[in-house]
C-alpha cells in the first residue's frame, strides 16, 4: 500500500465533489497534480477511489454524528478513503498509519475505531427510509426520495439494485470491419460477448471488460464502447440515407457515429464545447466516419439556414440516469444539483429546434435522466402543438402525466440500460 495511491484517491474524490466530474475525468486531473508516481501507485489510487465511492455514505454518518460535516474537503475525502479501506478489510489500522500523512487529523484518526465502523451498520435503521436506501445503495438521498414518490418502494429498490451492476455494451463498427471478424478477434483474446436481441451490432460484454480499451481493434475502430440506452435513442430516430440529420448537442459524438453507421446520411453535428468537439473529431477519425460535418455553435441560437428531416436533441442534463455506469456520479450528485438550470435550457433548446424540423420530419428529445423535471415536464408545453409518437423501445413515462403512453423511459432494471427519457415529435 502506497502513500501516493492514498493521496491520489483522496484528491480524486475531492475533485469529483468540488467540480461534479466523472470518476475517470477526476482521476486524470488528480494524476496531473501528483508529480512522483509509479504504475503501482496509479493502480492502487484508482482502486482506493472506487472503494471509497462504495462506502462514503457510511463514513459521512460518522462525520455527521461528530458534527464534522464541514471538515475541509481534502481531509474529509482522506477520511472516506481510510474508512473504506478499513471497512472492507483491505488493511488494518496499523497498515493505514503509514498512509495517513498529514491528511488525517488526530480527531479523524481516532474516529476510525472498530466500534465506530460497526456503529455505521446499526445507524442505518434509525434513518428515514429514503436516506436508509440511499446509504445502502449509494445513491443520492434526494433522488431516492423522488423515485419512491414516482415508482413506489418495490420498483425503486429494483432500480437501485440494478444500478449496482450495470452491464457493459459495445457496438461493432461495420464501417471499417466485418462483424464476424471482430467477434472472432474478441473471442481469441478471451473477451466474451452476447448479442443484443433487438439492436443490431450491439453486444453485451460478459467477460473481459477490463481488456476492451487496450484491445488493438478498439484503437483501430473495430468497435466502440457504447451504452445500450444511447443506441436505443439512435434507433428511435430511425435514420435513413436519403435524410438530412442534425445532432444538436453531439459531442463527444457516440450517437452521431451510430447514426452514420446505420444510415450513411448527410449529418450535421453541432456542439458548443471546443474541447469536446476535438474529442469527437478523434472518435470519427478512429471509426472511419466521413459523412459528418461539424459545427461549433450554441444550438439554442442556431445559425442554420435550412430545416432538417430529422433532429436529435440529446440535451444536457443532470445525468441521474448514469449513476450505474459511473461511480463518481454517486458522490457528484449526492447534494442536489440545480435541476431548474437544466430544465430551462432543455425547454429553450426544444422550442428553438422544433422550428427547424421539415414537414413530415421528426425530432427526438432525449435526456439521460430519471427525473420528470428533465423529461415529461420539459415536453409538456409542446405536446398540444406537435404530435407525439412513442418509440418502439422502453416503457411508458411516469403515469402521473396524461401523455405518458406516448413517451418512453428506459430503466436499468427493465431494459439493462442506463436511465433515459425519450420523446419523439412528428410533424
Amino acid at each position: 500500500m502506497s502513500v501516493t495511491g492514498f493521496r491520489l484517491a483522496s484528491l480524486t474524490l475531492e475533485i469529483i465533489e468540488r467540480r461534479r466530474q466523472t470518476l475517470d475525468s477526476a482521476f486524470r486531473d488528480a494524476l496531473k497534480k501528483i508529480e512522483r508516481k509509479v504504475p503501482s501507485d496509479i493502480k492502487e489510487g484508482y482502486s482506493y477511489a472506487l472503494l471509497a465511492l462504495e462506502h462514503f455514505p457510511k463514513a459521512d454518518l460518522l462525520l455527521k454524528r461528530e458534527r464534522l460535516e464541514k471538515t475541509p474537503l481534502r481531509r474529509k475525502n482522506a477520511f472516506r478513503v481510510a474508512f473504506a479501506l478499513l471497512k472492507s478489510r483491505q488493511c488494518s489500522k496499523d497498515d493505514l498509519s503509514t498512509l495517513r500523512g498529514g491528511l488525517l487529523s488526530k480527531k479523524l484518526w481516532n474516529l476510525l475505531s472498530e466500534r465506530n465502523l460497526e456503529w455505521t451498520d446499526h445507524a442505518l435503521e434509525k434513518l428515514p427510509l429514503h436516506h436508509k436506501f440511499a446509504v445502502e445503495y449509494v445513491s443520492p438521498p434526494w433522488l431516492v426520495e423522488k423515485l419512491l414518490e414516482l415508482m413506489g418502494r418495490e420498483e425503486t429498490l429494483k432500480l437501485l439494485n440494478a444500478m449496482k451492476k450495470q452491464p457493459t455494451w459495445i457496438r461493432i463498427n461495420t464501417i471499417k470491419f466485418d462483424e464476424t471478424y471482430v467477434l472472432n478477434a474478441l473471442k481469441k483474446d478471451n473477451i466474451m460477448v452476447r448479442k443484443c436481441s433487438n439492436i443490431p451490432f450491439m453486444y453485451e460484454v460478459v467477460r473481459g471488460r477490463e481488456k476492451l480499451s487496450k484491445h488493438s481493434l478498439f484503437a483501430k475502430g473495430g468497435f466502440i464502447i457504447e451504452e445500450k440506452g444511447s443506441a436505443i435513442v439512435v434507433h428511435s430516430l430511425d435514420p435513413h440515407s436519403y435524410e438530412t440529420i442534425l445532432d444538436a448537442a453531439a459531442a463527444p459524438g457516440i450517437k452521431t457515429s451510430h447514426i452514420a453507421q446505420l444510415a450513411g446520411a448527410r449529418i450535421l453535428a453541432a456542439d458548443l464545447s471546443h474541447k469536446r468537439i476535438k474529442e469527437m473529431i478523434k472518435i470519427f477519425s478512429r471509426l472511419g466516419i466521413n459523412n459528418v460535418d461539424i459545427i461549433r455553435t450554441d444550438s439554442s441560437f442556431p445559425p442554420f439556414k435550412k430545416k432538417f428531416d430529422k433532429i436529435l436533441l440529446d440535451a444536457p442534463c443532470t445525468n441521474t440516469g448514469s449513476l450505474g455506469s459511473d461511480p463518481g456520479l454517486r458522490l457528484a450528485l449526492w447534494k442536489k444539483p440545480f435541476i431548474e438550470k437544466y430544465s430551462i435550457l432543455q425547454k429553450k433548446l426544444l422550442a428553438v429546434l422544433l422550428t427547424y424540423v421539415k414537414t413530415e420530419g421528426e425530432l427526438i428529445y432525449a435526456t439521460c435522466s430519471l427525473l420528470p423535471e428533465e423529461g415529461e415536464e420539459v415536453i409538456a408545453p409542446f405536446v398540444e402543438k406537435v404530435k407525439l409518437e412513442p418509440s418502439p423501445f422502453g416503457s411508458p413515462g411516469y403515469s402521473r402525466y396524461v401523455f405518458s403512453e406516448k413517451v418512453r423511459r428506459l430503466f436499468p432494471h427493465r431494459d439493462r440500460t442506463i436511465g433515459f427519457f425519450i420523446a419523439k415529435f412528428v410533424y
